[in-house]
């Protein structure tokens, strides 16, 4: 009798354990997969403007981009870079915040870019900070400066956009000086959309 008891509690625990471990995968099954990591590239011309920039003109950026092609983005966290991004769909447009910091440091944020800010001449005002060795160190920014797809390469989705901007002038502390001519692009971003969605 005490065999036959064993026997039920040894069938018992076996079922149990392989209930438990059956769980343990559907739980596994059913999360989601780590999403991407955000990535980016940014390039820009920064020009002396004459006696109110102390600054001389230079050239800067992370990654490789310019105004058409297949930019060579940057993840967070590869080379002590840090990129933080979100490009939103909202209306007929996208809101974008991106930041990307490698020293030089940009970050841009622009509401509503749409498929019709497709020249300068037709550019949507965005905000725009930049810092870099060239600079000292020092933070220039500017809440009016422009910013639009120059090309058919360019554009925003969910989640992801590549933008050209210029800014007439930056400010830091006095001094003004002038982004000629830039592009950022970014991806892997807050507001992407999923297969699921």
């Amino acid at each position: 009798m005490a065999h036959d008891l064993d026997m039920v509690y040894t069938s018992t625990m076996l079922r149990a354990s392989t209930c438990s471990s059956l769980a343990a995968l559907l739980l596994l099954g059913c999360e989601d997969p780590p999403l991407p990591t955000p990535a980016g590239a940014f390039f820009l011309q920064f020009r002396d403007t004459g006696s109110s920039c102390s600054l001389l003109t230079h050239e800067t950026g992370v990654g490789v981009i310019g105004n058409s092609g297949t930019p060579e983005m940057i993840a967070d966290g590869a080379a002590d870079t840090t990129v933080t991004c979100s490009v939103l769909s909202v209306g007929g447009g996208f809101d974008v915040n991106a930041k990307i910091d490698e020293k030089p440091f940009l970050q841009v944020k622009v509401s509503g870019i749409s498929s019709s800010n497709d020249s300068e001449a037709n550019a949507i005002e965005g905000q725009l900070s930049y810092a870099s060795v060239d600079t000292g160190g020092e933070l220039y920014s500017a809440n009016n400066c422009l910013f639009w797809f120059n090309s058919e390469d360019q554009g925003a989705v969910g989640g992801q956009a590549w933008m050209t901007f210029k800014c007439a002038g930056v400010e830091s502390e006095g001094k003004v000086c002038e982004i000629f001519q830039g592009f950022v692009s970014v991806e892997n971003c807050d507001g992407a959309v999923t297969e699921e969605e």
